[in-house]
């Protein structure tokens, strides 16, 4: 194995310092953002205040800083290997070791752990039950991919899709807080649409084209009893469907995006 490849099998081993570093971000941030920010501040002042769900500004800016970090570093790390793995074999899709993939599965792993406790620190913003469950979930599923498992569909699952949550990290922003999208009207529209394009081409067409195949080759070890944990095979099923599930539940708040597109550009 390349130098660079056991470099990241041995990143992915560090997942609790992430997890930690993750907490420590949010610990951190908005108190510096208080700090050097002062409340007279014509555009920032916003920052000592609520979103208009009522979570305190400065810890929910510094959450959506943390979370696009992040999904930033997946989406690229992702997009930069994908086309190297479509030469994979069916079976090595599911039990090839990717370290590339191993460290995804290990920062997906942090994140999540950091998203659900965030859960109960931001529950205005960030406490709606799915979204708990989703987090949850997520987290053990990416538990399961470091053993190793299913490193191609990770690649897709937890990196290539993430692509959508790059623009969505800005539309949040603005939405929830009035001030800083009256700075950045224009940004704004545009990022609304990069997210509406990107999120129907990636999760509701892209999407069920992977998770399609995955569930053929499921079934297939199911069949012939050649999985490596029938549990974990059929938690990933039942998974796959429950966040497809979750997204399309989100087409409804992507529908009202779209009318907020069509006029916020008039």
């Amino acid at each position: 194995m390349p130098v660079k490849g056991i470099v990241y099998l041995q990143m992915a081993r560090l997942w609790p310092f992430y997890f930690m570093f993750f907490l420590s971000l949010q610990f951190v941030l908005p108190r510096m953002f208080r700090l050097c920010i002062s409340k007279d501040s014509t555009n920032w002042k916003w920052l000592h205040g609520t979103t208009k769900s009522g979570s305190p500004a400065a810890e929910y800016l510094s959450y959506l800083l943390i979370s696009g970090g992040i999904v930033v570093f997946c989406s690229l790390l992702a997009v930069e290997h994908w086309s190297d793995l479509q030469t994979l074999s069916m079976h090595d899709r599911l039990y090839s070791t990717v370290p590339e993939a191993q460290l995804l599965a290990a920062v997906s792993l942090a994140y999540q752990l950091y998203n659900f406790v965030v859960c109960f620190t931001l529950p205005n913003d960030c406490g709606q039950l799915e979204q708990k469950f989703h987090h949850a979930t997520t987290a053990l599923l990416s538990y399961f991919v470091m053993h190793p498992y299913a490193h191609y569909y990770a690649f897709f699952f937890v990196g290539v899709a993430e692509l959508t949550n790059v623009p969505l990290t800005l539309v949040d922003a603005c939405k929830a807080f009035p001030g800083l999208r009256t700075m950045i009207p224009t940004l704004n529209a545009c990022t609304r649409i990069v997210f509406a394009l990107s999120f129907f081409a990636i999760r509701l067409f892209w999407w069920p084209y992977i998770s399609y195949q995955f569930w053929l080759q499921s079934i297939e070890l199911l069949q012939n009893n050649t999985a490596h944990n029938n549990y974990v095979v059929f938690i990933f099923l039942v998974s796959n469907v429950s966040v497809f599930l979750f997204v399309v539940c989100f087409v409804v708040d992507v529908g009202g995006l779209l009318w907020v597109i069509e006029h916020s550009l008039r």
